[in-house]
């Protein structure tokens, strides 16, 4: 019998930036998710989050077309300090969409 996978809150950061300024966008990312999905915001309720790291900006782009594709759910942030580019991704999910990205 296959049971669902249980879903969790995913950070996609940008492995082009430094460590922590990635983390810190991943924790804006997350915040933006919070202010713009509250309902799915409250049923995560703080559980597993899992930051994963991709190479740059366009594969964040890449990722939020595949996002916008499955119809899942997502938050991006743009950090204003580096010319508003995309920095980090949050979305609440099965995680299958990310299964070949490495953690952060």
């Amino acid at each position: 019998m296959n049971t669902p996978k249980l879903k969790k809150m995913y950070v996609l950061v940008r492995s082009d930036l430094n460590t922590v300024y990635s983390c810190v966008q991943g924790g804006h990312a997350l915040a933006q998710f919070s202010l713009q999905f509250r309902d799915i915001f409250e049923t995560w309720n703080n559980r597993t989050i899992v930051y994963l790291k991709v190479r740059d900006e366009n594969t964040l782009k890449f990722y939020v077309s595949k996002l916008k594709n499955k119809q899942i759910d997502y938050s991006v942030f743009h950090e204003p300090d580096l010319h508003n580019q995309m920095t980090a991704i949050a979305c609440y999910c099965d995680g299958k969409i990310f299964s070949n990205l490495p953690c952060a």
